[in-house]
């Protein structure tokens, strides 16, 4: 890149990434049981939207270095905005999955490229507090948008909830102004990837944060994102406001613990033990809360974990010296996390064939449980030195 990105372009770009998945959230129960499908399938539609990332997440940062940021960033924004915008016509759920799948394609390089922006022009806790600023936006955005999300269903019917995305195409027009049209490095070679690729087989740290990030969003999105909205439906009968109000409050914890990423003195590897600690906590409370109240204190958990769990993980992917290192990393890290949010939502689907939202849960919590001693174990290499 010829000059740092404008950081408000950034963050405004990943917020369309996180409208993805945030917008849908309060409604989607709703939306399948009016177009003739089954509200257990929610978990189906968020794992059909991540199932692109895997391939086209890792591959964004790439396509970027040879077609250039502000090119490829454009037509993510609107692949993203259009499909999302265009899920409002949907007239049967096949369509509907279509459009999902589509715009998948979209947003998981959005929220990608960000990220690699961001390894490319910070540096150590600067690039720390970069990422955590970032997650906190996208906490945000995961607070409101559902929320608004809901509201508008509830006033005007889950149709113009997905309207919400046209507003996509604001910073894609602001993509084409503010990034310069001469934003191409040197094409990748095969042989430059190959040796890439041998500096990251070098990099305990990367591996541990692909794992991690394959197994927490396996978790987060198959124990709360596909499996909540079914929940709050079944047990309390809520509609897309209060749905969408309730998802909101994991923001809390989410921004609290993002923000705290640049400041506190743990190392990348302690606050990913401590993050699924949390979230098996809050998977637990989720299983036994016997009030609403206390189900909203453990959504709260929950976000602290997601802002514990996240911004260290992608330091940790990003910490390679070598530029193209980090940006592969970085991208490759994106895929596994597309990964989990296509198994984890597909898991869940079929689980709740058999049991009950409580017992899939506890299941869930146990996971978060195995992974947190899994990574504890794991320590050695990881805390030796400085989180870069």
């Amino acid at each position: 890149m010829s000059s740092a990105p404008s950081t408000l372009l950034l963050y405004t770009s990943v917020l369309v990434g996180v409208a993805a998945n945030a917008v849908p959230i309060p409604t989607i129960p709703d939306v399948l049981s009016a177009l003739g499908g089954r509200i257990e399938d929610t978990g189906l539609y968020f794992g059909i939207g991540a199932i692109p990332g895997i391939v086209l997440a890792p591959i964004s940062g790439y396509m970027a270095g040879r077609c250039g940021a502000r090119n490829v960033l454009v037509i993510l924004l609107l692949v993203t905005s259009v499909a999302g915008g265009l899920s409002g016509f949907a007239m049967n759920t096949a369509t509907l999955m279509w459009l999902r799948l589509i715009q998948g394609c979209g947003s998981a390089g959005v929220i990608n490229l960000v990220l690699i922006l961001i390894a490319e022009n910070f540096d150590g806790t600067y690039r720390r507090r970069a990422l955590g600023m970032n997650a906190a936006v996208m906490a945000g955005g995961s607070a409101l948008l559902p929320f608004a999300s809901g509201l508008i269903a509830e006033g005007a019917g889950w149709r113009w909830s997905f309207h919400v995305f046209w507003l996509g195409l604001i910073p894609s027009i602001a993509a084409i102004v503010l990034l310069p049209r001469a934003d191409k490095r040197e094409q990748f070679s095969w042989a430059s990837i190959a040796v890439t690729a041998r500096i990251l087989e070098q990099e305990r740290k990367v591996h541990f944060a692909l794992l991690t990030g394959l197994l927490s969003f396996m978790i987060m999105y198959g124990g709360f994102v596909a499996l909540m909205p079914v929940h709050l439906l079944e047990i309390y009968n809520f509609g897309p406001g209060l749905r969408g109000l309730v998802f909101g409050t994991a923001a809390i914890g989410n921004f609290a613990g993002s923000i705290a990423q640049g400041y506190i003195r743990l190392t990348s590897h302690t606050l990913i033990v401590l993050g699924f600690l949390l979230l098996a906590a809050s998977l637990a409370g989720f299983a036994t809360s016997p009030a609403l109240a206390l189900l909203i204190v453990a959504i709260v958990i929950y976000g602290l974990a997601q802002g514990m769990l996240l911004p260290p993980m992608q330091n940790l992917a990003g910490s390679p010296r070598d530029i193209r290192a980090r940006e592969m990393g970085i991208s490759i890290w994106a895929g596994c996390a597309r990964a989990g949010q296509t198994i984890g939502p597909l898991v869940t689907s079929w689980l709740l064939i058999g049991f009950t939202t409580s017992a899939v849960f506890a299941i869930y919590a146990a996971a978060a449980i195995s992974a947190g001693a899994c990574s504890l174990f794991a320590r050695g290499p990881l805390d030796s030195g400085t989180d870069n």
